[in-house]
């Protein structure tokens, strides 16, 4: 279907055919690239989260760290 219109892709030529596969591989790609976003989305939420714990824990480390830079 493309604009409403429905096709038979055994009747379409060699180069929409090709263009009907490049299609769906964009497709598909776009969906695995938004389902890597979530997950960088979510694992950075979940950094910010632990590093608020950590800065929010009161002091109770008497040793000389320093931080990192």
């Amino acid at each position: 279907v493309l604009n409403d219109k429905k096709y038979l892709i055994s009747e379409l030529s060699d180069e929409a055919k090709a263009f009907v596969v490049e299609i769906n591989l964009v497709d598909q790609e776009t969906n695995q690239a938004r389902r890597t976003l979530d997950r960088l989305v979510l694992a950075k939420e979940g950094y910010t989260a632990r590093l608020q714990q950590i800065l929010e824990q009161p002091d109770t480390d008497d040793t000389n760290e320093k931080p990192a830079n």
